[in-house]
């Protein structure tokens, strides 16, 4: 499990420096941001990154990594990596509405025999955001339709990388 999450983190540390290039090429626009996230699988808050690139003004990829705190005797440790696509349905200078799609990959370890298991799944959802002076608020809602069946909910703040 400690190489998954290595692996993930370098490359979505990767994605970051790549992008933070061609964002300062005025090519595209990209967002880095973090907050709370909440899963119903397991029940349980935990922090949530993403990265987020414009292809347009309306089509957006991000990746995000949700580590969440174990409370519970089912999970030592609990989390997901996702990349979703964004469409951003309407736009004015201070808020966006999107839907998006993508995967999923969850992993956990269980407490009693401290097996790891790994979940592939679908995200769909909606998400929006509110721009403040220099950073934007946003919340997201998405279903995980996997073996988990899990809905998750996340509210943050992003920031524009110059």
């Amino acid at each position: 499990m400690k190489k998954i999450l290595s692996s993930t983190i370098l490359i979505f540390s990767l994605f970051i420096i790549s992008q933070t290039n061609a964002s300062a090429q005025q090519l595209h626009s990209t967002e880095l941001g973090a907050g709370i996230v909440f899963g119903n699988e397991p029940q349980t808050v935990g922090l949530h990154v993403d990265g987020t690139y414009y292809f347009t003004q309306n089509v957006a990829i991000t990746p995000d990594i949700d580590i969440y705190f174990p409370h519970n005797s089912y999970y030592d440790s609990f989390f997901a990596v996702d990349l979703n696509g964004h469409y951003i349905f309407d736009q004015s200078t201070q808020y966006q509405l999107y839907g998006l799609a993508g995967l999923n990959i969850s992993s956990g370890k269980h407490a009693p025999s401290r097996r790891n298991e790994s979940k592939l799944g679908l995200n769909i959802g909606v998400g929006g955001a509110y721009q403040l002076q220099k950073v934007s608020v946003f919340g997201e809602v998405k279903y995980v339709i996997s073996n988990l069946n899990e809905l998750v909910a996340s509210l943050g703040v992003r920031v524009p990388l110059h």
